[in-house]
Parts: structure tokens; sequence; C-alpha cells
């Protein structure tokens, strides 16, 4: 019998011995679970933030195409105002050359006038 009590209490010191290591290990395995929910709750958020964000893109590039659009047709829209400036420019500078040459033949074609103060002076 001491042989027979010695075993049995050999396997309840095994099986206390077992117990614990079975409780640390469902602790662990509870945490492990724990932190299991955390990152699907993160990876879900994530996933939310990842959607938004493409959105955005696609709005910002969008938003980008227009612009350029716009700019496109105002820069073509510029360079036609600025070549038919150029033209109105030249226009008038020709225009302003006729002028000048006219009035400098006027000024040479009649006699000169005596200054007026002179003739005021002779009224005296």
């Amino acid at each position: 019998m001491t042989i027979t009590l010695v075993i049995d209490a050999l396997l309840a010191g095994l099986l206390a011995a077992t117990l614990a290591a079975c409780i640390l290990l469902e602790r662990r395995l509870k945490a492990l679970r724990d932190g299991q929910d955390g990152l699907k709750q993160t990876i879900g958020t994530l996933n939310g933030a990842l959607a938004a964000s493409s959105a955005s893109l696609a709005a910002l590039r969008s938003a980008a195409r227009e612009a350029d659009e716009a700019l496109g047709q105002r820069v073509v829209r510029a360079r036609a105002l600025t070549d038919e400036m150029d033209v109105l420019v030249s226009t008038g500078e020709r225009v302003a050359k006729r002028i000048e040459v006219g009035v400098i033949a006027a000024r040479a074609a009649r006699p000169a006038k005596p200054s007026l103060r002179v003739a005021a002076g002779a009224e005296r």
C-alpha cells in the first residue's frame, strides 16, 4: 500500500502542476484573444480610413483634371488675346507714326507766327 500511496501522491502532484500550467495557459490565451479582438478593431478602423482616403484621392484627381482643363482653356484664351493685343499695338504704332509725320509736315508747311510776348510788347 505504501507504493500505491506514493504513486497516488505523485499523480496528485503532477495533476496539480498540470492544473497550474493549464490555468497559466488559459490566461495567456485570453490575453491573446483580447489582443486579437483589439487588432481586429484596429484593422477595421484602418480599412475605413483607407476607403475614405481612396475616395478623397479620387475626388482630388478629378478636381486636378478639371483645374487642368480650365487652366488650359485660359492659357489658350490668354495667348489669343496676347496675339490680338500685339496686332492692336502695332496698328496703333503705325497710326501714331503717320500722325507724327503729318504733324511734322504741317508744322513745316505753315509760316512761323510771331511770339505773343513780342506782339504784346510792341503795342505798348
